[in-house]
């Protein structure tokens, strides 16, 4: 009995290998951007913290210097804040292309699988022809035995 090849094979093994590789790699971006995001929230929160320690400062006598250093540390956390945006600003850019990439990769891996489908319900087709037919000769000879034996 014939076995079934499917002639693209090694394309579709090509192109699921691609598809697999793309998804590491989404799934490693998006794990990035889940760390940069909590960066960003523990810059927030140490935002929140400066600026109620400055209250709680203020209630009581604060000198002219302690103040300015408030100032200028809260400015810096504000600047990290900024740029921790950007950063994931960036990340989340490449988040999209990633997953861009893979849709297409996906669709790419889909067209083939369809005609290795459709190219194997074909050959099912075609081994199922031969064996009715043999099957319809084998009847028929029987049938010419026992009509010559009558």
């Amino acid at each position: 009995m014939p076995k079934f090849r499917f002639k693209l094979q090694p394309v579709l093994h090509q192109r699921r290998g691609k598809e697999d590789t793309l998804k590491k790699e989404l799934a490693d971006i998006k794990r990035l951007f889940e760390i940069e995001k909590s960066v960003l929230e523990e810059l927030k929160h140490k935002l929140l913290d400066i600026h109620t320690k400055l209250r709680e400062k203020q209630k009581s006598l604060l000198d002219p210097s302690e103040a300015m250093a408030y100032s200028n540390y809260i400015d810096k956390v504000e600047q990290e804040i900024e740029l921790q945006i950007v950063k994931l600003t960036d990340i989340a850019n490449k988040v999209k292309r990633a997953q861009e990439r893979l849709i297409e990769a996906s669709k790419d891996k889909k067209i083939l699988e369809k005609l290795y489908d459709k190219q194997y319900e074909e050959f099912k087709r075609e081994l199922e022809q031969v064996e009715q037919n043999l099957i319809d000769e084998i009847a028929t000879i029987r049938h010419s035995r026992r009509k010559a034996s009558t």
